[in-house]
């Protein structure tokens, strides 16, 4: 075990090498344009003994992986961190638009909320429990599976200890190998793959419940969407979105959108959010919000310490803000 580990931080610096990425780059969040690798990197990236399904086929090569994406990608610890939640999700699975889906709520409520998860996907217990929050306020909520079943893998939670600072022993050697699940993870997802199964989704559910007013409520990855396809929905909330191509992505909104931000976020941070008011403004937007939270860490909401009074407060303010 300890050799393979070893041989994958090797891997991994052999990638970050062909991207032309720096340590410094990564730690400033430096973007520039993208160059292309070698076709190799996705066996690179490839777990140790580990042999993908046959119809899993990755790009010829990442030039459409933005420099940007790719920075976001490496230096997100936060990304792979938190705590699983304690209790019983009440809601049941079924399959809309050829989607494994977790439901929750009234089934003839008219107030639909659609959940883009985070990166732990439909299965996860606490995005299951916050679905279940926002049926108790008269919600008819959605979570849907967007990965395919190939959610990433809750071991990567304990990479990064949301309560110590300091990483012990496990998570120095374990984060390396975390943050490699990340980039298959993301080129197996891809953004018209995910924007498509959003879009049968919504659709299919409007012809089965007519007169309905849909919204949307996206974490992290499913964030994004709630940026992408704000004109899709009567409204949306973002908390914490990953990946976002900033800020060429903001000229797809029309409707009413609400941001929740942490206060330092490597992928949407406080400064990002002041630019995006002022661009929203120059839109001629007024039906938007941005409410940036102090003395959290990107995705409290779902994968925060509920035992940390500072951390609860923060995450059941920003489930008012949505509500």
């Amino acid at each position: 075990m300890t050799s393979h580990l070893l041989h994958l931080c090797v891997r991994i610096s052999v990638y970050c090498k062909h991207f032309g990425l720096s340590a410094q780059e990564i730690r400033e969040q430096k973007v520039t344009k993208v160059r292309g690798i070698p076709t190799c990197m996705p066996e690179i990236l490839r777990f140790p003994r580990r042999v993908p399904p046959s119809n899993l086929k990755y790009p010829r090569n990442f030039a459409s992986l933005s420099r940007q994406h790719l920075v976001q990608i490496m230096a997100c610890n936060d990304c792979v961190s938190g705590m699983v939640h304690k209790g019983t999700p009440k809601g049941n699975e079924i399959t809309v638009a050829s989607l494994p889906t977790y439901v929750t709520g009234d089934e003839k409520g008219s107030r639909i909320v659609i959940f883009g998860p985070d990166i732990f996907g439909w299965r996860f217990v606490n995005t299951r429990l916050l679905a279940d929050e926002y049926a108790s306020k008269g919600f008819l909520v959605f979570l849907p599976d967007l990965f395919d079943g190939r959610d990433l893998p809750q071991w990567t939670l304990s990479v990064r200890d949301p309560v110590l600072e300091s990483p012990t022993l496990f998570q120095r050697i374990a984060r390396p190998f975390a943050l490699s699940v990340l980039v298959p993870f993301v080129l197996r997802n891809s953004h018209e793959t995910q924007i498509s199964k959003f879009t049968a989704l919504v659709n299919l559910l409007r012809n089965d419940h007519p007169g309905a007013k849909f919204g949307m409520v996206g974490f992290c990855w499913g964030g994004r969407y709630a940026i992408v396809l704000n004109s899709l929905f009567y409204a949306t909330v973002t908390a914490h979105p990953s990946l976002v191509k900033y800020p060429e992505e903001l000229e797809g909104i029309s409707k009413p959108i609400s941001f929740a931000l942490a206060e330092d976020d490597h992928n949407y941070d406080a400064m990002r959010g002041k630019d995006t008011e002022r661009r929203l403004k120059e839109k001629g937007l007024t039906e938007f919000e941005v409410v940036v939270y102090k003395g959290v860490r990107h995705g409290w909401t779902l994968r925060g310490n509920m035992e940390d009074e500072q951390k609860r407060q923060a995450r059941d303010q920003a489930f008012m803000q949505a509500v």
